[in-house]
């Protein structure tokens, strides 16, 4: 991940591709592509420390529809996919609703 502070590096079990744990706005653990990508729907927003691990975790939100647009002369910041929307067999890791 491009943004300070970094991110460890893991990897999909099933696809071996690089990715980062992040924790979503209420908590919950989401696996993201490593590499940022133009057309990402993820932002980070926040980055909080483990103590028994001590790492740095993104925190990150979900963009809505409305909120991809960037306006003109403003930067766009780094978005990212989920790896579920880009692994080869997602189903495999998905716990059961």
């Amino acid at each position: 991940m491009s943004t300070t502070p970094s991110a460890k590096l893991a990897h999909c079990r099933t696809c071996r591709a690089p990715i980062v744990w992040a924790l979503t706005q209420k908590g919950n653990r989401e696996p993201l592509d490593f590499e940022p990508v133009a057309d990402g729907n993820i932002e980070v927003v926040d980055w909080t420390r483990t103590p028994e691990e001590d790492e740095w975790t993104p925190v990150v939100r979900h963009l809505k529809k409305g909120e991809l647009d960037v306006l003109p002369g403003f930067d766009v910041p780094d978005r990212y996919k989920s790896h579920f929307a880009t692994c080869s067999d997602p189903a495999k890791h998905r716990k059961p609703r």
